[in-house]
Formats: C-alpha cells, structure tokens, sequence
C-alpha cells in the first residue's frame, strides 16, 4: 500500500488515486445525486420545501413519499389551525399536489405561564407567541 500524493485520495477497495475533493463539496453533490435519483424514481422529497412544508409551524409525514402515495400536512405543537388538515399525493413526475386546496394556515399560540417576573426584573415577555424570544433584565 502507497500512499497517494498530495492533492489526490483513494477509498477502500479502489484502484489507484483520483483527485480529492473538499468534505463540504463532496456532501453537496452526493446530496444532490441522491436528491436527482430520488425525483427520477418517484419520490416527492425536493418538492418538501418549495411547498412550505419545511416550516416551522407545519408538522407532516411526507418525507419519502414515493409516487402514487399520499400524505397529511397540520400545525405543529404551539399552533392552532385555522382551517382543515391539507391532504397531499405525490404525482408520477415527483410533484406533490394538494387534493384539498393548500397548506393549513396556522397561528401562533400565545406563550403562557413561565414568565420573568418579581421585584427588580424587566421583561418584554407579554405578548410573545410560538416561536419568538423575549429578553429579561435587573434593574
């Protein structure tokens, strides 16, 4: 076993050496091959996204939905629903379609309880929904 030169890498079981590639860029084309070959054969994940279905307040079961299969989208713990469940199928061209309009509209949850509060303490607490910070002070 030699090593290989500066510059070049080999992996267990490879012949010879080939040209390294930084980790960071490595990570970016396998997670876009595995992303292409998922669209190819069916599956609705890199459409996941560009529906808002990464959003905070959205909790759902459609990662690794292949085609002809269906999924829920609702709010997600410390948001209310404003409307209906959103009911999805995901299509033969890896697209998901909504079968009952769009996403749910979910609103914010006020924070309750917890807050900063005594002799000598400030707080912009009150008021705070899901998902926002407040900050506390001493006088």
């Amino acid at each position: 076993c030699t090593p290989c030169p500066d510059g070049t890498t080999s992996r267990a079981g490879a012949d010879g050496c080939r040209p390294s590639a930084r980790h960071s860029e490595l990570t970016q084309w396998e997670s876009q091959a595995v992303a292409a070959f998922r669209r190819l054969s069916g599956h609705c994940d890199a459409s996941l996204a560009g529906l808002g279905l990464t959003a905070a307040s959205i909790e759902h079961n459609c990662a690794g939905q292949a085609s002809g299969g269906y999924c829920s989208a609702q709010c997600a713990a410390g948001y209310t629903i404003n409307g209906y469940a959103s009911i999805l199928s995901c299509d033969a061209g890896g697209s998901f379609a909504f079968l009952n309009g769009a996403l749910p509209v979910c609103n914010a949850d006020p924070c309750l309880g917890n807050s900063p509060s005594g002799t000598g303490i400030n707080s912009d607490c009150s008021g705070k929904t899901t998902g926002e910070t407040c900050t506390t002070s001493c006088e």
